[in-house]
């Protein structure tokens, strides 16, 4: 879209769901609007302002481009959590961009070139962390950033980049528990009413859980007639919370649909994940996450999701577990520490399998601990931790530290400055993963999931001003009563009877161990053939195919760390 003025030149994917406000402080005169578009909106107040005065005004999701034809400058920017995704390609005098990977692979300057140390991190975290990607000379522009770029004099490419937003912690403590909770749910039901505004049939994600329950309540507050609701269940007991989901849809009177995850289901499924994302990705909520929007695009071209509490008011249980872990062992001496470690290590897996599964029998349900084995490597590895950034670390990886990137560099693609011991470790935990887990897995799953089946998806909770003051309180009050996500929960029991929502947390798990051992078993052995690995040169394969032998024998659940694997070797077929 070309300005009025001629001079700006912008291609915008996203939405800004303050457009109609926006509108008010443009100074056009009446009636000049061409239509109705917040890239309209977005263009003229560019025009007016300029961007960088423009952007920070914006309330939305987003990834754009901006030619200016007087300066020849252009400039691309990303809206502030990383919603929507912009690749970044610059080979010698050539530079591209684009939503969609794919899309610079086209160009021969950009060959599928794997960067090893990409790959490296990938296979510990399950993603490409940001700013890099997986193809060499091809980055992601982080989130709240801002790219201008022109041609220098001597023929090249002058590349400033910027933070045009970041997120600055500053703890207050002027706002008692009540305030806090009153202004959270405030600004979320703003926050929801904002992303209702829209002319197509709109949906809600409902697993559930407490953030997906509480968007489906402000939904219906903020006036959306009988909305539908869809979730996804599964046939193993365990994993299945459809009926949580039903229950809390009944109570709300949303048109509820729901459906079961079959074995056909994840066969067809498997072979279109390479296709929907652009780099090898490994959640594996990825594949039910896929479903429900398929299942939700014959119904709604714009659904609401749930995602962003965690990240937010300290929900993850692995936060609990890492703060309970180091405040045991900190004061053991770390020479004392490794021994026991290394000691614990050498312990017979079939030995601490058997007694966890012994344990399990005799021990209440919610006491319960999914594949022990792992479980007592894993603490065997993280009690030898050097400090408590360490051992976070160590906890988020999978194949703790075991080198299987060929020739890979292992190399750190942290962007964001740390975050100071004045904070403490809660929120280094939680500044982290919002930083990189947030954007480059969980909204990677999302955005890229809904749009492959032609949904829009927004997200309510991770409206900035929510995202701000979620983090200006301080852990005391996010974990009032030693339980994450206490303000959300207070918002929620003030809309919601609490027998439909207070259930120990599970998260969207789905049974991948169960489907490796049965529907897909064929399909991963064809991509861990030793020979296959051998003649790609990325894996070694030996600790690979020990850690797959180990899951067929029933030893050990080793889904976690091979799903990466399968992965990759899925996108590599697909687009090598």
């Amino acid at each position: 879209m070309v300005s009025r003025s001629g001079r700006y030149v912008l291609v915008f994917n996203g939405e800004i769901y303050n457009a109609p406000e926006l509108a008010k402080t443009v100074q056009l005169a009446e009636g000049n609007w061409t239509g109705h578009s917040d890239t309209e909106v977005l263009l003229e107040l560019i025009d007016q302002h300029g961007l960088a005065n423009t952007l920070p005004r914006c309330n939305g999701m987003f990834a754009l481009a901006l030619w200016d034809t007087i300066e020849h400058r252009l400039h691309l920017a990303r809206d502030r959590v990383g919603i929507k995704p912009l690749y970044i390609g610059q080979q010698g005098g050539v530079l591209a961009f684009a939503s969609e990977l794919k899309a610079i692979r086209c160009l021969p300057e950009f060959p599928l070139n794997i960067d090893r140390s990409a790959l490296h991190a990938y296979v510990n975290h399950g993603y490409v962390p940001g700013p890099a990607s997986i193809v060499a000379n091809v980055r992601k522009l982080p989130p709240g950033h801002l790219a201008s770029i022109s041609c220098s004099g001597s023929g090249g490419l002058d590349v400033h980049e910027e933070a045009w937003w970041s997120l600055e912690p500053n703890i207050r403590h002027d706002l008692d528990y009540q305030q806090a909770v009153q202004q959270t749910e405030s600004l979320l039901l703003d926050s929801t009413r904002l992303r209702l505004n829209s002319d197509r049939p709109l949906g809600i994600l409902l697993s559930g859980g407490i953030d997906s329950t509480l968007v489906a309540v402000m939904a219906t507050q903020a006036g959306s007639n009988r909305p539908r609701t869809f979730s996804i269940g599964f046939e193993q007991e365990g994993y299945d919370e459809s009926a949580y989901a039903a229950d809390i849809a009944a109570h709300l009177n949303t048109d509820h649909v729901e459906h079961i995850m079959t074995s056909q289901d994840v066969l067809d499924l498997v072979p279109r994940m390479s296709l929907m994302f652009d780099e090898p990705f490994s959640e594996s909520s990825q594949l039910p996450t896929a479903l429900v929007f398929a299942k939700a695009a014959s119904d709604a071209v714009v659904c609401l999701s749930g995602d962003g509490g965690d990240e937010l008011h300290a929900g993850y249980v692995r936060y609990e577990w890492a703060m309970r872990f180091w405040n045991r062992m900190r004061f053991c001496p770390r020479p004392l520490r490794k021994v026991l470690g290394s000691t614990a290590a050498c312990c017979p897996g079939f030995a601490t399998g058997s007694i966890g599964r012994f344990l399990n029998a005799i021990v209440p349900k919610r006491m319960r601990v999914r594949n022990p084995e792992d479980k007592w490597n894993r603490a065997a590895s993280l009690v030898q931790s050097k400090d408590f950034d360490a051992l976070y670390h160590q906890m988020v990886s999978l194949w703790h530290g075991m080198d299987l990137v060929i020739d890979g560099q292992g190399a750190s693609h942290c962007r964001h400055r740390e975050v100071g011991d004045e904070l403490g470790t809660w929120h280094r935990m939680m500044y982290r993963d919002f930083h990189d887990y947030l954007p480059d897995d969980i909204l990677v799953k999302v955005d890229r999931t809904s749009m492959a089946v032609g949904v829009e998806a927004r997200v309510p909770m991770l409206d900035h001003r929510l995202v701000e003051l979620a983090w200006s309180l301080p852990i005391e009050i996010k974990r009032k009563g030693q339980s994450g996500k206490s303000i959300l929960k207070s918002v929620l029991e003030n809309c919601l009877p609490r027998h439909l929502w207070d259930r120990p947390k599970q998260g969207f798990s789905v049974p991948l161990g169960s489907w490796l051992k049965g529907p897909l078993r064929s399909w991963a052995e064809d991509m861990l053939d030793e020979n296959r690995m051998k003649q790609q040169g990325y894996f070694r394969s030996d600790p690979i195919r020990h850690e797959w032998k180990t899951h067929l024998s029933g030893a050990a659940d080793r889904s976690a760390r091979l799903w990466p694997i399968l992965m990759f070797q899925a996108w590599l077929e697909a687009n090598g």
